[in-house]
């Protein structure tokens, strides 16, 4: 199927909306500072308000155990989160120590989208396969301005098209202050042909796209005030046999192939909710994101700090 501007017009429109809402581990293509990725992004022709998944993901550390709990927010589709809760009810208590706990609950921004890799420094392997690209606020931004900012004039629909005529994105890794990866560098390319890529070989690839928003499984609400009894609180009533573990397994991600550039961070002046933690990969549905998705978490949190 051809993309077409009325698909471009979809996917502009799709970020728009989202701008108003709040193998083994080994297979994992990981980014490294020092590397520059090249790599085209590939619309959804047959959903292209689908071709970015836009989502929001807490994380820490278990208290009981240790280990790593990772779970969607349920903000992402416009549900009430008991993390959210849990960590503003910490905020409005106003000591030192509440806050230092709600800080332990971190809640994390991200986007998926599917791409073709053209070039991998790191592993050739890599080349000329269909992935997906999880990315932060940093390459939002780079996106964003490419289809609808300052850069649309130049790129545009060009960024997802896989002729000669589209755009290749190139992800480049560097280091921050704070010694964190940083991609603000990185980059929208001059228009191009991908070597080898012929009409054909478009038309495989459009049929083998992930589907973004079955990425990840999902909690309900109360299986998430169970992850906080469990793991924040430490106050679980289940017995050893009972508990189901949630923490992150890099085995979890065994069917993904998936480059993840979420894992910016700004100096240590410059703190934001982004967290190098890795999300845990899953395989049920998700629900669809609606525009009300974040109800404004962390305004609210912003609100009450500067109420205090």
């Amino acid at each position: 199927m051809k993309f077409t501007k009325s698909m471009f017009d979809s996917i502009k429109e799709s970020i728009e909306n989202q701008k108003s809402s709040n193998g083994s581990f080994k297979d994992i293509l990981k980014t490294e500072v020092g590397n520059s990725y090249i790599v085209r992004l590939i619309p959804n022709t047959t959903h292209p308000d689908r071709t970015f998944y836009h989502y929001f993901q807490h994380g820490w550390n278990s208290f009981a155990t240790g280990q790593y709990q990772g779970a969607l927010c349920p903000t992402t589709w416009g549900e009430r989160c008991p993390i959210c809760e849990e960590r503003i009810k910490l905020y409005r208590e106003n000591t030192p120590e509440a806050k230092k706990r709600a800080g332990e609950l971190k809640r994390k921004e991200n986007w998926l989208v599917n791409i073709f890799v053209v070039k991998d420094p790191k592993k050739p392997e890599n080349d000329n396969t269909v992935k997906i690209l999880r990315y932060g606020k940093q390459i939002n931004k780079i996106i964003n301005e490419a289809v609808s900012g300052e850069d649309a004039d130049e790129f545009g629909a060009a960024i997802f098209d896989l002729t000669k005529d589209g755009c290749n994105f190139r992800i480049k890794v560097e280091k921050n202050e704070g010694d964190y990866p940083t991609y603000i560098s990185s980059k929208f390319l001059g228009k191009s042909e991908i070597p080898g890529l012929t009409q054909e070989k478009i038309e495989e690839i459009s049929g083998k796209l992930f589907e973004l928003d079955k990425a990840f499984d999902t909690k309900t609400y109360t299986q998430l005030e169970e992850m906080l009894n469990d793991h924040f609180h430490c106050k679980s009533t289940k017995t050893k046999s009972e508990t189901n573990p949630t923490e992150f397994n890099p085995a979890d991600l065994e069917d993904k192939k998936m480059i993840d550039v979420s894992t910016e961070k700004a100096p240590a002046s410059e703190k934001t909710e982004d967290d190098p933690e890795p999300v845990s990969a899953p395989k049920s549905p998700i629900a669809e994101v609606k525009s009300t998705a974040t109800e404004n978490v962390d305004d609210k949190i912003n609100e009450i700090l500067k109420s205090l």
